[in-house]
């Protein structure tokens, strides 16, 4: 070593023996500290994990078996069969970061899904002998009531709780596929009790004698419906109260009397604190969709509004719902009497939780395709004549989705609904489509529950639902009373995994829909077509004779006028004038692509192989075109899409493949080597979600004034001035 590096290296030790005492003696105790400080951090972060440790020990001995999830997601996205820590405090509807649960990822998943032990009590699933309305002692007035729009037998759910609501006056917890008539199977049985006991004689301060909440103005409308409906004929006075309306006119019926009371939680609790409404009279308390209330935020609203009905009297109290997870129990065990609550499922005897009448169809369309693939799908499934509810998730996506030309122009006028819009708004746009002057529905999950809309032909799904519950729920607004509907459900290839939570925890198998093609939507033409022309009066084709002759002759250079002439019309009626209807692909919904299989008699061991033998048979540069590409489970195929314009060089070169090689243009999809469903990443995935949307929505910080469900869209202030009641500045509905 050179003299100069080892003076060099000697210096820090020359530099410290020049240090004065003082100077040592600073230096010295700095090292300590630095020590002590590095011991003090790491015992308290043993000490924090010590401490994680018990808590941890103490939420798995205080946690049943099958932990409930916790209430109040920020986005749905946990349902309820995801996996807690915590059982949901029904005091508190404020969301907080140290509710947010752990995801064990080692934990089986075999038994997820809902436990067919639902509500307290004794458990009834055994149908009646006879579901005809006279054989259950209902009245005759309400016999003709029904009579009159042709009910002449109870639905499954009306006749397993009636006689337990009206003679054996029970608490009941009734879980019922959507669309077979939950709604009258506690409207009927307590109109029947009140009219026989004349509960109505009471003087006007001591009413309301019936509470119905609902977690949505539509589904509190349309339930007020029913009661005003049956109980008209008994002189039942009945009311609905439900944000977005006036409060005089309501305050105005409590002075006067009110006999059944239905309203959203936050309009009840606004009474109650004014204190212009007493629920002290109360004796039937029903809460319809309960598990929608308590996951829209409304657990302290309904808490404080069930703790307010105080009669003395003996009160029953009614929950139904299609969906009614684990944690609803606890609501169920502290407002409802243990000794006297009887269950009623007539749904967890079999796996399939939907109503069976529904074919349920999912389609993979990547997401700048959605809106003309959408437009498509409603003209072959519905036509001009049927109609359609499109789901989206949140209010922005309804809005945009409206708006679409391509859309309006593909079928006519589209109503929106959803938290946002006003509610004399709301219902004009429910009335025009009910009435069918609109056939296209444009909403959110406000549309989901209760609605209980005639002939509606297709439900459509913009993205999978991210809990099954949902789903339900959405597609159960077709195939109802009996009759068949479609629900079809859009999905990237990202959403994928939630087709298949669906799939196991909904008990149902979906078809994959393929994107209509240019036939599909030239038939559905002309049925409409054909059914619009026979119904035109035979004066008119009189008056439009002239005009159609003179219409061939401006056609009588084509060898078949009379045909051109009828085919270019029609073209007109449909839509497809200077713009020529483009083909589809079946595997990825990409329009002006077909798909094409690749056939060789040798399996494929990877994809690679198929693009090496599509470049071999178009070229490098005509392969730089083609999209896609998957093996199918038959390893000797391959599919993958084509545009437009390479698909007639495809065709030339049919015949010049090598042997035992080829290749064809097709419109049906042989079965894709698809990869197995993974259940545990699924749910992982699903957690994931979970928490980067709880990230979002703790980094806004509070506002938004009234907003509900403010948590559930706008993550993020919207604003001063919050209050228990908004968090986040929007809703999601």
């Amino acid at each position: 070593m050179s003299k100069e590096n080892n003076e060099t290296q000697k210096v820090p030790d020359m530099v410290e023996s020049d240090l004065s005492k003082s100077e040592k003696k600073k230096l010295k105790s700095e090292r300590k500290d630095k020590k002590r400080y590095k011991k003090e951090k790491r015992e308290r972060k043993e000490k924090s994990k010590e401490k994680k440790e018990r808590k941890d020990k103490k939420r798995k001995r205080d946690t049943p078996d099958s932990p409930p999830p916790q209430v109040g997601s920020p986005d749905h996205v946990l349902d309820s069969t995801t996996l807690h820590e915590e059982q949901p405090s029904l005091k508190k509807s404020k969301v907080s970061s140290s509710n947010v649960s752990t995801f064990d990822r080692n934990m089986s998943f075999e038994g997820d899904v809902e436990d067919v032990d639902i509500g307290l009590g004794e458990q009834v699933k055994a149908k009646v002998e006879t579901n005809d309305i006279g054989s259950f002692g209902i009245s005759d007035t309400t016999q003709r009531l029904l009579k009159e729009k042709d009910i002449t037998s109870l639905f499954d759910i009306q006749a397993a709780t009636y006689k337990l609501l009206r003679l054996k006056r029970k608490d009941v917890i009734g879980r019922a596929r959507t669309g077979s008539g939950k709604t009258l199977a506690f409207v009927i049985p307590i109109v029947e009790t009140m009219a026989a006991e004349n509960m109505t004689q009471v003087r006007s301060h001591e009413k309301p004698l019936v509470l119905c909440l609902a977690p949505t103005r539509e589904l509190a409308q349309q339930v007020h419906r029913d009661f005003e409906w049956i109980g008209r004929g008994h002189h039942i006075t009945t009311a609905c109260f439900t944000g977005g309306t006036a409060k005089g006119p309501q305050k105005g019926q409590l002075r006067r009397g009110i006999d059944v009371l239905v309203g959203t939680p936050g309009r009840i609790m606004d009474h109650l604190n004014e204190e212009t409404l007493s629920l002290a009279g109360v004796q039937f308390i029903v809460l319809d969709e309960a598990d929608e209330m308590l996951s829209m935020g409304f657990q302290e609203d309904v808490e404080r509004i069930l703790g307010a009905c105080t009669s003395t009297k003996m009160k029953q109290t009614l929950l139904f719902s299609a969906t009614i997870p684990r944690w609803v129990s606890g609501l169920a065990q502290k407002y409802m009497r243990k000794d006297a609550t009887v269950t009623v499922d007539t749904v967890s005897d079999e796996k399939n939780r939907t109503n069976k009448s529904i074919t349920h169809l999912a389609l993979q369309c990547p997401p700048f395709e959605r809106a003309n693939t959408i437009a498509d799908i409603v003209k072959v499934h519905t036509g001009a004549f049927g109609k359609t509810i499109i789901f989206t998730d949140t209010k922005a996506e309804a809005n945009e989705l409206s708006a679409q030309e391509k859309l309006r122009s593909a079928l006519g006028e589209i109503g929106v609904l959803h938290g946002d819009i006003p509610q004399g708004q709301r219902e004009s746009t429910l009335s025009a489509y009910r009435e069918g002057i609109i056939r296209v529905l444009v909403a959110t999950d406000v549309a989901a529950r209760g609605l209980d809309i005639k002939a509606v032909d297709l439900i459509l799904q913009t993205h999978p639902p991210s809990n099954y519950e949902t789903y339900i729920h959405r597609s159960g607004r077709t195939g109802r009373a009996g009759k068949t509907g479609t629900c079809v459900t859009c999905y990237s290839a990202k959403e994928k995994y939630l087709i298949g939570l669906i799939e196991h925890k909904a008990g149902i198998k979906f078809k994959r829909a393929k994107p209509p093609q240019a036939s599909d939507i030239v038939k559905a033409t002309i049925s409409d077509t054909t059914r619009r022309m026979s119904s035109v009066h035979e004066d008119n084709v009189a008056l439009f004779r002239e005009v159609a002759r003179k219409v061939l002759q401006s056609f009588e250079k084509e060898d078949d006028a009379a045909e051109t002439a009828l085919a270019a019309s029609l073209a007109c009626m449909a839509g497809y004038t200077t713009e020529r209807v483009k083909s589809r692909s079946i595997l990825s919904c990409f329009e002006g692509y077909r798909t094409v299989v690749v056939t060789s008699d040798r399996p494929f061991g990877h994809i690679g192989q198929m693009w090496g033998m599509m470049k071999r048979a178009v070229g490098q540069e005509e392969s730089n075109l083609l999209k896609g590409g998957l093996l199918c489970k038959d390893k000797h195929m391959a599919v993958v899409d084509a545009p437009d314009a390479l698909v007639a060089e495809i065709e030339r070169i049919r015949g010049m493949m090598p042997n035992g090689c080829s290749i064809e243009v097709v419109d049906e999809l042989p079965e894709l080597d698809e990869e197995k469903f993974d259940l545990k990443a699924a749910m992982s995935r699903v957690y994931e979600r979970n928490q980067m949307q709880r990230a979002k929505w703790n980094s806004g910080g509070r506002g938004g004034g009234r907003g509900r469900q403010g948590y559930q869209g706008s993550f993020g202030g919207g604003g001063g001035g919050g209050n228990r009641r908004g968090w986040g500045g929007g809703n999601r509905y």
